[in-house]
């Protein structure tokens, strides 16, 4: 016991210490946000029901942090790290149900096989890292009510389950799989109804405020509705679309765990694998719900698209699951050479962060200083900030702390915009986009003086066109 204490404190620790050293690594990878971190910076500087399309959890949490060490690109950096550091931690809580802390630490290492988790969890997410990290959470909660049928596990589920509603809409998939797996796995005797009422209860209150603020504000919570590909006209009919976007997607999704546990099966094959413990069996049929709820969704539906992170809270046990079958049969040399490639991969990505911040796309080693300059010198000292780019509304503040910075999709109409000199800033990049003259006229103001910027982000070079309205 003392021994596995002391590997769990080991594995902890290294999930911990990465998200942490990823935390520290944060402010050298350039000053500017990716699109989700600009969005969270320029949103969670106030506490609101809702934002927009998304749920408010992410916001309220980096609020938090913005008042506890400021509003800095570390603070933005910390909360990425503490959303992967949950999805880790949870993972390992939830297989350490039936495995040891080898087997455990390992399938968590595996998720590195999942590129939206490796990859794009720490280069551009927010809110899907959140809500995967719920969804563990939440299935890990749940396993516990089952087996022991404590109130206080029933308490925590419907805790999780109301915070992943709040971290992302389509969490509301969770609760659904869970259920569906829970009978598919003839686990119905050890639900407790009172248990499932507290949990539902629980969920509900902390979803109610956040959706009422979504019926209210209806138009502009579903403004990214469109995505889903309810409205297109293909080649192929729109069931035929959906199945076809699922396979895609699911290919993108684990098609690298496939390609490399499917080498390892084959070097492999003929070795007796041990029993599948209850807990694997139940997360498989988690696994085969989600995906199954998912695709069916899209049929009722009409949706024709599928994206990547819409699909992962419901994919991601595909790596844990497939790794648990092969551990057992890999030598231990075997085994030892694995875990330290896995952590190599963990480790060369956050080596890469660099490159992606600062050459390819480059957008958080962009000079946003010398844009803020130009807008400092455009007008007198006061003069509020007007953008219709999210990027723009999220890094500005940072660079120009006594202008208002109004990001246009959060305002209701012209009505909405202070009268008086405005400043107005736009990065267009078709010959379609709106230049900053043509934005300012939009919203019924005539720009007098104008200007265009150009800076170099990585191999690219992005334009910046600022005009004055008085």
């Amino acid at each position: 016991m003392r021994a596995e204490r002391r590997a769990d404190l080991v594995w902890i620790g290294l999930i911990l210490g990465y998200a942490l050293l990823g935390a520290v690594l944060r402010p050298f990878y350039g000053a500017g946000f990716s699109y989700d971190e600009a969005e969270a910076f320029y949103y969670a500087r106030d506490l609101r029901l809702g934002y927009d399309a998304q749920p408010p959890l992410y916001f309220w949490l980096q609020w938090g942090l913005f008042q506890l060490i400021g509003e800095t690109v570390f603070a933005v950096g910390l909360l990425k790290a503490a959303t992967l550091a949950l999805v880790g931690c949870a993972l390992y809580g939830l297989l350490r149900e039936a495995h040891p802390p080898a087997l455990a630490g390992l399938g968590v290492a595996g998720l590195a096989l999942l590129p939206d988790v490796l990859w794009r969890s720490q280069r551009a997410l927010t809110h899907s890292v959140l809500t995967l990290g719920l969804t563990i959470l939440a299935t890990w909660l749940l396993w516990r009510a089952l087996q022991n049928g404590r109130w206080r596990d029933w308490v925590a589920l419907g805790l999780a389950l109301g915070l992943g509603m709040l971290s992302k809409w389509n969490y509301l998939m969770v609760p659904a799989t869970l259920l569906v797996a829970v009978v598919w796995d003839g686990r119905t005797r050890s639900l407790s109804r009172r248990g499932v009422g507290l949990a539902v209860v629980i969920a509900a209150a902390l979803v109610a405020g956040p959706a009422l603020w979504t019926l209210a504000h209806f138009d502009r919570a579903t403004g990214t509705f469109g995505k889903l590909g309810f409205e297109v006209q293909g080649a192929l009919p729109a069931p035929v679309a959906a199945v076809v976007a699922m396979i895609v997607t699911l290919g993108a999704v684990l098609g690298l765990l496939a390609l490399v546990t499917g080498v390892m099966a084959r070097r492999m094959r003929g070795r007796s694998r041990p029993p599948m413990p209850p807990l694997d069996r139940f997360l498989w049929r988690v696994l085969g719900a989600g995906i199954g709820l998912m695709l069916l969704a899209m049929l009722v539906s009409g949706s024709t698209r599928m994206q990547n992170h819409w699909l992962l809270p419901l994919a991601y046990l595909a790596a844990p699951l497939v790794l648990l079958r092969l551990a057992p049969v890999m030598s231990p040399r075997g085994t030892r050479r694995f875990e330290l490639g896995l952590g190599a991969v963990w480790l060369s990505v956050a080596a890469l962060l660099f490159y992606e911040g600062r050459v390819d796309p480059g957008w958080r080693g962009l000079d946003y200083a010398q844009v803020a300059g130009t807008l400092q010198n455009a007008a007198p000292e006061g003069t509020p900030v007007v953008t219709n780019e999210i990027r723009m509304a999220g890094i500005l503040p940072l660079f120009l702390r006594e202008r208002e910075i109004l990001y246009l999709q959060d305002l209701s109409g012209p009505n909405d915009l202070p009268g008086g000199a405005l400043l107005w800033i736009t990065m267009p990049v078709r010959d379609t986009d709106p230049t900053a003259e043509g934005l300012a006229q939009e919203r019924g103001r005539m720009a007098e003086d104008t200007q265009a910027i150009e800076l170099d982000r990585g191999f690219r070079t992005t334009r910046f066109d600022i005009a004055l309205s008085r």
